[in-house]
């Protein structure tokens, strides 16, 4: 939990015997493991609360309705499946999305109507600042 390898809790046992001494010390390493103990609990409720929270997202998605699949015979998606239609079907093109647009893009070469007017005035800058 800590990483804290064999050497460093020898260090650590005898600074504390020499800081509270060998009356003090029992005491001081029972409130110690209390305290871990409490810590421990607390962060394995934490957990479990954040499992839980996350089983219920995953049921929530994956009770969800499934999507149409262009696996299933006669079933394609008109935005995703940009094949033609198989040898069997009829032939034509793939339709667009609804929600295309077909306007041409303002550019060099785009009509002079449908670019806007260039306004003559500049606009004001910052104010000068005298310094």
């Amino acid at each position: 939990m800590f990483n804290v390898g064999g050497g460093e809790v020898i260090v650590i046992l005898l600074i504390a015997l020499i800081v509270l001494g060998p009356d003090k010390l029992p005491g001081a390493a029972r409130q110690v493991g209390k305290y871990l103990n409490e810590f421990r609990r607390i962060s394995s409720g934490f957990q479990d609360e954040i499992r839980s929270a996350m089983d219920v997202t995953n049921q929530t998605v994956t009770d969800a309705p499934p999507a149409a699949s262009s696996t299933e015979p006669g079933v394609t998606d008109p935005v995703a499946d940009d094949t033609p239609p198989a040898a069997d079907g009829p032939a034509s093109a793939p339709t667009p999305a609804a929600d295309v647009t077909t306007e041409p893009a303002a550019g060099p070469s785009a009509t002079p109507a449908a670019q806007p007017a260039a306004d003559p005035t500049p606009e004001p800058g910052p104010p000068a600042v005298d310094g």
